[in-house]
């Protein structure tokens, strides 16, 4: 909307459609040509490169748990965060391009003292915010999706832009000595 700061647009919109566009190229979409039909078109090199970058993030997620204490199975999830994590990469590149050339700073929210690029990250959490029921604990066993707070926490721990706006201390959860980039 034309009315809101670009950084909340952009980490609301542009994620959502660079989650989605992500999804042309994951473990299922890879396999699919322009016609629509089954083929493998990635080179040995591309498919071995992507193989390692996708075993960092199911290695990531493995890590973390659901809120019954269960771990979370990261290559059940695998499609969906790595959608999330391209997704957040994306959608933050093109608020940097697109912010580039103004002149003058966006508003900034009455009352909060942080910067626009803070809030574009917290903008990015913001998607996730859910209240947890008994019902949706157990149902979340069962979803492609990671639990809403990984979806913020795995995301934003592999980006440095992230850890470098909020300050985050090397080798702490939301600064990880190991970031998965899948791009």
């Amino acid at each position: 909307a034309e009315d809101r700061p670009k950084y909340i647009n952009f980490a609301l919109l542009a994620f959502i459609a660079g989650h989605e566009i992500t999804h042309a190229f994951d473990v299922h979409g890879r396999t699919i040509n322009e016609k629509g039909e089954e083929e493998n078109w990635w080179s040995n090199a591309t498919l071995t490169m992507f193989e390692d970058k996708k075993q960092c993030l199911i290695n990531q997620y493995n890590n973390y748990e659901h809120s019954d204490d269960t771990p979370l199975n990261g290559e059940f999830l695998l499609s969906e965060n790595m959608a999330d994590n391209v997704g957040i990469n994306v959608a933050h590149k093109a608020y940097l391009s697109a912010i580039k050339n103004d002149d003058h700073d966006e508003d900034l929210l009455p009352g909060l003292n942080y910067t626009q690029e803070q809030l574009y990250w917290i903008s990015s959490a913001n998607l996730w915010c859910s209240v947890y029921n008994p019902e949706h604990i157990f149902n979340e066993i069962f979803d492609d999706h990671s639990p809403n707070k990984y979806r913020v926490i795995g995301p934003l721990s592999n980006r440095p832009e992230f850890s470098k706006a909020f300050h985050c201390a090397a080798n702490t959860p939301m600064n990880r000595t190991e970031k998965c980039q899948m791009i």
